[in-house]
Formats: C-alpha cells, sequence, structure tokens
C-alpha cells in the first residue's frame, strides 16, 4: 500500500499580456517560459510583478494498493496448469 501524497503545482495567471510583451516576454503571444525564469530573479520580479499573479494549486492523491503484476500473472499461470492437470 502506498502512502497518502499531496501534490503542488505553480500556475502562472497572466493579468496583462500587452505589458508584458511591450517588455519582451513575447513569442507571438505571451513567453510564459521567459516570465517564469524572470520571476526567478529579484529584478525580472520587481519588472513584471505587477502583470502577473501566481498561484498554487493542492492536489491529494489517495493511498492505493500496489500489485506485483508478476507474482500475479505467475500464480495465474500456475492455478491454470494445475486446473488442466486436474
Amino acid at each position: 500500500m502506498t502512502a497518502p501524497k499531496v501534490k503542488t503545482k505553480d500556475t502562472l495567471v497572466i493579468k496583462d499580456p500587452y505589458a508584458l510583451m511591450a517588455l519582451g516576454y513575447t513569442k507571438v503571444t505571451v513567453d510564459e517560459e521567459a516570465v517564469k525564469e524572470a520571476m526567478t530573479t529579484l529584478e525580472g520580479m520587481n519588472e513584471i510583478d505587477e502583470f502577473v499573479e501566481v498561484n498554487i494549486v493542492t492536489e491529494e492523491v489517495p493511498a492505493r494498493i500496489k500489485v506485483n503484476a508478476k507474482r500475479g500473472s505467475a500464480s495465474n499461470e500456475v492455478t491454470e496448469l494445475l486446473e488442466q492437470a486436474a
């Protein structure tokens, strides 16, 4: 049985895409990878902070039972052989 887990994930919400594109964070639309990288530096954070919002999403993964597929198939083969022999 596996232990329950809690996963967190950051989501980026662009509040003003035109302002970010004017600052050079653009492909055809806003370059989210460049924005994420800029958010890792103090200078970049100060530059784009008013145009970006970071949300955290939490997902709970319930406990579940692990099944060893190799053991399951081997025991099924043994059972089938025993049934055929009988």
